[in-house]
């Protein structure tokens, strides 16, 4: 991760993060909810290798130019499970719901105000 200096001397940004628009977010979330169930694509202890080289190849024949490569997934999905744990910690608290149809969770003022405090 980080920069590396190539050939020149100049410093270049690795491959390892990918820059995620929605629509790229929405079709790695649809794909996992199509292979979660599916033996072939799951372990015991998470995604086999076959699965993550077949999320990337599905990603990369609707997002050519994105080149996803296996890395950038898993960093993805450990980057939206950390966001579901401190969403899902936000909700739990008293005053606090999670609205749906604007997929945001929603209270009154002086609640976020002590949550920013915490």
């Amino acid at each position: 991760m980080g920069k590396q200096r190539d050939g020149d001397g100049e410093k270049k940004e690795n491959k390892n993060r990918a820059s995620w628009t929605t629509a790229q977010l929405d079709l790695l979330v649809s794909v996992m909810k199509e292979y979660v169930d599916a033996a072939k694509f799951r372990g015991q202890n998470g995604w086999t290798k076959e699965g993550w080289n077949c999320m990337a190849t599905r990603l990369n024949n609707q997002f050519p130019r994105a080149n996803f490569i296996v890395s950038q997934l898993k960093f993805r999905e450990q980057r939206l499970k950390k966001d579901y744990f401190t969403v899902k910690s936000i909700v739990e608290k008293s005053g606090f719901s999670f609205d749906p149809m604007t997929k945001m969770q929603t209270t009154i003022d002086e609640k976020w105000d002590e949550l920013s405090t915490e």
